[in-house]
């Protein structure tokens, strides 16, 4: 007989609390609004109300529906008003476990494309929860000489050698456009092309490889001292945008050091973000190597071009 009355408590409680919630802001509402002179603003406000009224009573039920208590068992275990592959759940589900196993069968279900049996939903209630990745405790804790706001002169010169290192790399980019250029002359632009741009990987220096040996044949003697020099470079470009693409974090005073860090390692989602310490002479160091690579690229693409006669450096 308890259980009966239980049983019809819970069904009608979803209906009950739909029509009280929807009664009651209704009548605060409609109270509210009739004060209101202007027709127009009270016409709008009618409708407003009986919209919220009406959606704040479908969430109430919904929630009723999914979420109000059932029958227990002495023991408080749930009773067979639940499915079957939560009655072989070990162990009583809170509010944001069922949230949880909601989402986990929706995600499951639509990676295999089909409605999940009822043992693979028993396999995924019985999953264990994934526990938050651990932070790194470096990362999380600061020097007593560190300071996360340095005052701008303390980092003046951190700010120089990083705008000359930008400089510079951007020197060396333009050299790289200019030496594909001198491949094929005859091709207005040529290096500027989306296509024929290096990137800074393997791939990328295996691309610039290709066009040297389309356009110049394979028997070219630099090829190989271009390839040492962009494989040199990607590493070099890599430094460069974590500098100019990672967070400034902080400045050591004792070390005189910006500890710069990066986002998230989606390749190892699970490791924490990288962190590197950079100095003055680090940074001008990234500089002076951008330096030394494009002036060996100006090199490589003056032996490209053709050679002048004597009239011609007599014309000059």
């Amino acid at each position: 007989m308890v259980r009966g009355w239980g049983t019809i408590a819970r069904k009608a409680a979803g209906p009950v609390g739909y029509w009280l919630v929807l009664g009651l802001i209704t009548f605060l509402g409609m109270n509210a609004v009739i004060k209101i002179e202007a027709a127009r603003t009270r016409l709008f406000l009618v409708v407003v109300v009986i919209g919220v009224a009406f959606g704040a009573a479908s969430l109430v039920e919904h929630l009723l529906r999914d979420y109000v208590p059932t029958d227990m068992q002495p023991n408080g275990e749930p009773t067979g008003v639940w499915p079957r592959w939560y009655r072989r759940s070990p162990h009583a589900m809170t509010l944001r476990q069922q949230i949880r196993i909601r989402f986990a069968i929706l995600k499951k279900a639509l990676q295999l494309r089909r409605p999940l049996t009822e043992t693979e939903m028993h396999q995924v209630v019985a999953a264990p929860e994934p526990q938050p990745t651990p932070k790194n405790p470096r990362n999380d804790v600061m020097d007593r000489d560190d300071v996360a706001f340095p005052d701008p002169n303390e980092i003046a010169s951190h700010a120089i050698a990083f705008a000359r290192m930008m400089f510079a790399h951007a020197e060396f980019e333009r050299g790289i456009r200019s030496l594909v250029d001198a491949l094929n002359p005859e091709e207005l632009g040529f290096g500027e092309r989306t296509e024929n741009q290096w990137r800074a990987s393997d791939s990328g220096t295996a691309n610039i490889i290709v066009l040297i040996m389309r356009h110049r044949g394979s028997a070219l003697p630099q090829i190989e001292q271009i390839r040492n020099l962009l494989d040199e470079a990607v590493h070099l470009c890599r430094e460069r945008n974590f500098l100019a693409h990672g967070t400034w974090w902080c400045f050591n005073r004792r070390t005189l050091t910006v500890e710069v860090r990066g986002g998230v390692r989606w390749e190892r989602p699970e490791l924490p973000a990288e962190s590197r310490e950079y100095t003055v002479s680090d940074i001008e160091k990234l500089a002076d190597k951008f330096k030394d690579i494009e002036a060996e690229l100006y090199k490589i693409r003056r032996s490209f071009e053709p050679k002048m006669t004597e009239a011609e450096m007599r014309s000059i």
